[in-house]
């Protein structure tokens, strides 16, 4: 019979904690890019950025609300799409989906090893970049040259 080693519930505790505390810095980071872009692209001014934040913080507390009344995470996602789509906002614009984490791991695992992506691989970012390059051209922009 083979021992099994398990982690402690010591090492437990400090994972949960590390990974709960990357997540809120990387929420923080995001909210902070979002406000910069408003800024950056809009030209909204401090007074503009705080009302937004203390309207996202309403919004919010509105469906930090619905879930302590029961709604189900699924449900509340629902309502947020349905909230999006009805501005004109396609969810799969901001929601990536789950199984982007693996797709980073193994883009990071390449990088690491400084390996070529297979034809695969390359045929998807090449269909990616069409996509992308389309979008902008939608948008009225160009791609920068290198």
């Amino acid at each position: 019979m083979k021992a099994r080693l398990r982690p402690s519930k010591q090492l437990l505790a400090q994972i949960e904690q590390d990974v709960y505390a990357a997540t809120v810095e990387a929420c923080e980071d995001n909210n902070a890019f979002f406000l910069m872009a408003l800024n950056q692209e809009f030209g909204f001014g401090p007074e503009r950025l705080k009302r937004m934040i203390h309207r996202y913080n309403q919004l919010s507390e509105e469906y930090t609300v619905m879930r302590s009344d029961g709604y189900t995470y699924e449900e509340i996602h629902q309502k947020m799409c349905d909230a999006l789509e009805s501005i004109g906002i396609d969810p799969d614009q901001v929601y990536v989906g789950k199984n982007d984490f693996y797709d980073i791991q193994r883009q990071k695992r390449y990088c690491e090893q400084e390996k070529k992506p297979s034809r695969k691989e390359a045929g998807i970012a090449y269909e990616n970049m069409q996509k992308f390059k389309a979008f902008l051209a939608d948008q009225g922009k160009e791609l920068p040259t290198p």
